[in-house]
This record gives structure tokens, C-alpha cells and sequence, in this order.
């Protein structure tokens, strides 16, 4: 949307002074339910988002620190016989990636060997003239269903995005670093 709508100057995007991203300030709650999110989505139901609303990057994600990373990283490459630009995005991002896939996948493995394995005692307590599982275990089954089901969904998110934010790290640092030799030539 045109910021004039909204009674503003007509402003480049460049010259915008944003706000400062609240991810950086927000608590390991607010984080894991989205909730620095709030005022954005606040705004978003008021009217369209527009430029103006979106926050600072992180300095995380500043193009400056990713080159500066990948570029070093890059010159130690080529030192070997064969460099290699993927080796680069392996050393600085590989550790990270599969430790968080390991988490995951853990999480989802675990989630989906306990789940039928509640169930089957659920069932079990419903079966007639059993007399061995109690009300309170019947609970317990039914609980640990439900915590099978719902936790691997919200590690997901989690997941889904800090693979999407590594993804942009890699694409603004190789853009940069592109851009850099262009400029070179």
C-alpha cells in the first residue's frame, strides 16, 4: 500500500526509521508462541501492512556480518586444492543445521513410536473385563495421545523457520559476495 494513504508523506523505503525488531527483547516464551508478533498482527487487522510496519532486520541477518563471515571463510577455501563454495556453507551453517534436524527428528521419532503405544493402552482399558489398567492410566494414555500429536507440531514451526532464516542468510551473503567480485571486475 501507498503510505500517503494513511496520511503519511510519500517516503522512500530507504529513508524509513523503523522500529526496532522485538524477537531480539522478547522472553523464551514470547518466542516459542510468537507473541512479539502481537502489534504487527494488531495492525495487520486495523489495515494492510505496509513497508513502514515491518521491523528492523536483526543484526543476525545484516548483510555486513553474513559477507564479512562467508568472505573469510571463502579465502580459507581457496587456499585448498579444490575449494569449494558449498565446503563454505557447510563450515559455517552444517553443525547448526543438524543439530537442530537431530532435535527435531528425535522429538518426531520419539512422538511416533509412543503414540501408537498409548493408544494401545487406551484401548486396552476399554476392552471388557479387564480389571488391570486403572482410570488414572487411562488418563495418562490418553494424555501422552494428545502430547504425541501436538508436540512435534509446534517444534515444526520453530524448525520450518529457523531453516527459512538460515536459508536467507546463505542467499543475502552469496548475493553480497557476488556483488562484491561484480564490482571488482
Amino acid at each position: 500500500m501507498n503510505p500517503t494513504q494513511y496520511g503519511k508523506d510519500p517516503v522512500s523505503i530507504h529513508d524509513l526509521r523503523r522500529d526496532e525488531n522485538p524477537v531480539g527483547q522478547a522472553n523464551p516464551l514470547s518466542r516459542f508462541t510468537f507473541w512479539w508478533l502481537r502489534d504487527l498482527f494488531r495492525t495487520g487487522l486495523e489495515r494492510p501492512i505496509d513497508e513502514s510496519d515491518i521491523y528492523e532486520p536483526l543484526s543476525s541477518h545484516q548483510s555486513e556480518q553474513l559477507t564479512y563471515r562467508f568472505e573469510d571463510c571463502w579465502k580459507r577455501q581457496l587456499k585448498r586444492d579444490r575449494p569449494s563454495f558449498l565446503a563454505v556453507i557447510r563450515v559455517i551453517y552444517g553443525w547448526t543445521i543438524l543439530s537442530k534436524g537431530f532435535l527435531y527428528t528425535s522429538v518426531d521419532s520419539f512422538s511416533r513410536i509412543f503414540q501408537p503405544l498409548c493408544l494401545g493402552g487406551l484401548v486396552s482399558y476399554f476392552a471388557p473385563g479387564q480389571t488391570t489398567i486403572g482410570k488414572e492410566a487411562a488418563y495418562g494414555y490418553a494424555a501422552g495421545i494428545v502430547l504425541c500429536s501436538l508436540l512435534p507440531v509446534m517444534i515444526f514451526h520453530h524448525y520450518i523457520l529457523y531453516i527459512f532464516q538460515i536459508g536467507m542468510k546463505i542467499r543475502v551473503a552469496c548475493c553480497s559476495l557476488l556483488y562484491k567480485k561484480v564490482s571488482q571486475l
